[in-house]
């Protein structure tokens, strides 16, 4: 395992150094046919710039998916459009306001390699590509079973978000997006740029546009 801690803006010699072009360069390199994205707050300064090479690795026959916060006041509705456009799939969740849901994970995988970034670089322009942020990397070699065993703790992780909060975690599908745009459209102001996906109805696996009820909260009993 290659483990580097990686500096934004600039790294230890005063270089340029961005998250989001670290991801791009592998995302297009081929060796990845699998994505899993965790950001707290996501925005189209983030989707629109880290999107192209998204869609490389789903036109590849690949799969992306992502964990966003959602009813944060600042996931972005044309975020959420922007991720679908590139054919991302892509889940919402919303705590309830208990508890932040804050993660920045990026995990990359391929057939004998994984690449994975934790640390504090959400989807946003600013987090991958302007901010102070600091990211810890990961190079895991599939072949060798404790690092297959730290990418398979990655994907259990998102397996739990799923099984363990359903009415949370929700899938947003286009036609949501589609219809939140049809019912909000004598409202201008809806559509600015930090404009909040809305959450879906209690029990409901797919968002519901224009409704925003209140959702169940997640204790952690601690």
């Amino acid at each position: 395992m290659d483990v580097r801690i990686f500096l934004q803006p600039f790294d230890v010699h005063g270089g340029l150094s961005r998250l989001g072009s670290e991801i791009t360069g592998r995302l297009v390199s081929g060796n990845f046919n699998e994505a899993l994205l965790f950001s707290a707050y996501v925005t189209s300064s983030g989707t629109q710039r880290l999107g192209p090479p998204l869609r490389a690795v789903i036109q590849a026959g690949g799969t992306v998916r992502a964990l966003i916060g959602v009813h944060n006041g600042l996931t972005s509705m044309q975020a959420v459009t922007d991720l679908h456009a590139y054919g991302v799939e892509v889940w919402g969740l919303d705590t309830g306001g208990s508890i932040l849901y804050h993660p920045k994970v990026y995990a990359l995988r391929g057939a004998n390699e994984a690449w994975v970034s934790i640390g504090s670089s959400n989807l946003t322009g600013e987090g991958m590509y302007r901010n102070i942020e600091t990211n810890t990397i990961l190079k895991l070699d599939l072949r060798e079973a404790e690092e297959r065993r730290s990418w398979d703790d990655v994907t259990r992780w998102w397996d739990r978000f799923l099984a363990a909060y359903p009415r949370n975690a929700t899938r947003i599908q286009p036609a949501d997006v589609d219809r939140l745009q049809t019912t909000t459209k004598s409202n201008p102001a809806f559509f600015a740029s930090n404009n909040v996906v809305p959450e879906p109805q209690n029990g409901s696996k797919t968002a519901v546009p224009g409704t925003t009820p209140k959702r169940d909260s997640i204790f952690l009993g601690i």
